[in-house]
């Protein structure tokens, strides 16, 4: 049987795969490490709706972002 936390986390991991968005953020990562500003020329959202998206992704551990100079990657 799942123990309380772990349900817990499972729950917050499908919650944020639980949007056609974030699905296909996470398909671009398939390919490997990318660039938020290729997110961006990839999926029809405004900037603040992508920020949204990839926060809710990393809250839930789906994702990783690497800040090094003034770019932001995710993998």
């Amino acid at each position: 049987m799942l123990e309380n936390v772990e349900r817990k986390q499972w729950v917050e991991i499908f919650a944020a795969l639980a949007s056609k968005s974030r699905l296909e953020i996470v398909e671009m990562l398939t390919e490997g490490r990318v660039e938020c500003q290729e997110i961006l020329g990839r999926i029809d959202l405004s900037q603040p709706a992508i920020s949204y998206h990839l926060a809710k992704l990393e809250r839930a551990g789906v994702i990783a972002k690497d800040k090094q100079a003034h770019e932001t990657a995710i993998a």
